[in-house]
């Protein structure tokens, strides 16, 4: 690397523990960790999460250098989100046939193989059980409609009070200020108090920026949500894989645990617990005899919704709605459950 060029601030060429620094830096990621804490930060990353972590595997020499794990494979959307009782995580990889290569979904250790458009016909029609009627829709619509203005107003309240808080803390600094200056109180305890009403400050700045993160455009909202709800499977197939990945954590927060024979899931999200509840006739058992899976796989056993007050489900359902919503707004997944 100083062969190419490669130096310092200072224009002189790296040293080792510098290069090794470089390279271990997860501030180039988009990432900055201080103080115990992790955030994202708001400028462009310039190096790839998938990147910078098979470099770590690398540099821990947790497996060859020839050999490269790919950690996003678009072509199995539902790699890690099925996952069987023993712990083990569903997989994806390619089987050579006489003539050509055919795509399974793989449990290595228990030996399960499933065809690939097998197993995504399978989780579409699970998904088109779901659908709602749209006469149902447009009743929620104008519940939501309410709700989200409602939201709406309740954040300018918040903002108008975070921001008179402001005031008051720079009140408390310049208190403190006065107190150094008659002796009352020592340099180092001034800093420190004055330190945290910053911080504090910086934070109620934040909570203020975020919830001034841009109008929400009612319109587009129920434009997505209808297509999701009426074609809850068409929309998941047809979207691209980012999407994918969203709309299934999002429809499943804790994915779906398949033992071979059955497939269940112990949550699922609030618009298909709406569907349950004005669809009473929805079987909560999915009978797949018919499809030409290499398993024996009968049936999907779904949950049963919470029992909630309508009111307390509807707001719920209002804020997971403006949720979904913002899954397209942004490239970022939920990092927990990812991991």
């Amino acid at each position: 690397m100083i062969a190419e060029g490669m130096v310092n601030e200072l224009g002189k060429p790296v040293s080792r523990s510098n290069f090794h620094h470089l390279i271990r830096n997860e501030l180039y990621t988009g990432w900055i960790e201080k103080f115990g804490e992790r955030h994202k930060g708001n400028f462009e990353p310039i190096v790839s999460e998938g990147l910078f972590q098979h470099v770590q595997q690398l540099y821990s020499g947790k497996f060859s250098k020839n050999k490269r794990y790919i950690i996003n494979r678009p072509e199995f959307p539902l790699r890690k989100f099925f996952k069987h009782p023993s712990g083990e995580m569903l997989t994806g990889g390619w089987c050579r046939g006489r003539n050509k290569k055919y795509p399974y979904y793989l449990f290595h250790k228990v030996k399960i193989s499933i065809r690939k458009e097998n197993l995504e016909n399978l989780f579409k029609g699970w998904l088109n059980q779901f659908k709602m009627d749209i006469s149902h829709f447009e009743t929620l619509k104008s519940f939501v409609k309410c709700n989200l203005d409602k939201g709406i107003d309740d954040k300018k309240i918040e903002v108008e009070r975070l921001k008179n808080r402001i005031p008051e803390l720079k009140s408390k600094q310049a208190v403190l200020l006065e107190k150094n200056i008659e002796g009352i109180i020592s340099n180092q305890l001034c800093r420190e108090r004055i330190a945290d009403l910053d911080n504090e400050i910086y934070q109620i700045n934040k909570a203020i920026e975020s919830r001034l993160g841009g109008s929400t455009n009612f319109t587009s909202i129920v434009s997505k949500i209808r297509d999701l709800m009426l074609n809850p499977g068409e929309v998941w197939e047809k979207a691209g894989f980012n999407e994918k990945i969203k709309l299934q954590w999002f429809y499943f927060p804790q994915g779906i645990e398949f033992d071979g024979i059955e497939s269940r899931t112990t949550k699922i999200c609030k618009l298909f617990k709406l569907v349950e509840q004005i669809s009473p006739l929805i079987s909560q058992v999915v009978d797949y005899r018919n499809t030409k899976l290499n398993t024996s796989n009968l049936q999907i056993s779904l949950p049963s919704a919470d029992n909630v007050s309508d009111d307390l489900f509807f707001e719920e359902l209002s804020n997971e709605i403006v949720f979904l919503s913002e899954l397209f707004k942004t490239d970022r997944i939920s990092e927990d459950i990812l991991t």
